[in-house]
Order: C-alpha cells, then sequence, then structure tokens
C-alpha cells in the first residue's frame, strides 16, 4: 500500500503549524499534559511521532532549500511514513492545535489573520489525510 501523500501547499501549512506547535507553544503544551495526569513517556512518546511526521514533510530542509535556491525546494508530493496508528495521533494532535489556535484567544495572542488561514488550511489538510487513512483501513482486510 502506498502512503499518504500531501502536495506542497497542505504541506507548507501543515509544516507552518508543527513549527508553531514545537516553538511558540511547545512549552504551553507540555504544561497543559502536565495538568491532564499525561505520564511523562506518554509526552516523549507524542513528541517522537510528531518529530517523525515533521521529518516526513522534510521541515528543516524546506527553510534552507529555499533560502539556497535548490530544486529540491521545489518537490511537490510528499510522502509520509509513519505508520497509521502514530500518523492518526499525531494529525489529531495537530487538528486540535490548529483549531484553537485559529480561534484565536487570549491563549494565542500573535495567530494574525495570515497564520490563522494557514493553520485552518493545515487543519483541512490533516483532516482530509486521517479520512484517507481511515477510508485504507476499511478496504483492507
Amino acid at each position: 500500500m502506498t502512503p499518504p501523500t500531501l502536495d506542497r501547499d497542505e504541506r507548507d501549512a501543515l509544516v507552518d503549524l508543527m513549527g508553531y506547535r514545537f516553538f511558540a507553544i511547545g512549552a504551553r503544551r507540555l504544561d497543559e499534559e502536565r495538568q491532564r495526569g499525561v505520564e511523562e513517556e506518554e509526552s516523549v512518546a507524542r513528541f517522537r511521532e510528531d518529530l517523525q511526521l515533521m521529518t516526513d514533510l522534510a521541515w528543516l530542509p524546506r527553510r534552507w532549500l529555499e533560502r539556497l535556491g535548490w530544486p529540491e525546494a521545489d518537490k511537490a508530493d510528499f510522502e509520509l511514513s509513519l505508520e497509521p496508528g502514530p500518523l492518526r495521533r499525531a494529525l489529531r494532535r495537530a487538528i486540535e492545535d490548529a483549531s484553537r489556535a485559529a480561534a484565536g484567544g487570549p491563549d494565542f495572542p500573535d495567530v494574525d489573520e495570515e497564520r490563522r488561514q494557514t493553520f485552518e488550511r493545515a487543519e483541512r489538510a490533516c483532516a482530509a489525510l486521517l479520512a484517507e487513512i481511515e477510508h485504507r483501513s476499511e478496504e483492507s482486510p
């Protein structure tokens, strides 16, 4: 079975969301998890899944390849190598954070209109990927 893929726009929106999740609200997310009683091992497992998703999205090379003007920066499709279970979990976390951040409010004062629209695109991309994964799992024996 071929892995799920994202097109360039979906990938770019998801990279921006994931970067925001890691670097802007990462500490807040960890604090919220601790308050909800999430064990440290579970937080580490979640981080590992999210980091694998970021790796699949080629998030770090994206920034540098574009700046350097290398042809690899024009890549159009991105395959996701995470197994369906971890990918589902990572996408659900991304959807939750995208929805919260796009809604704005005092917890997200730095989310302007452009960023809000990006997060909404990322949320739609994640929802479409989840639907694709669910559809594939229903088809397989």
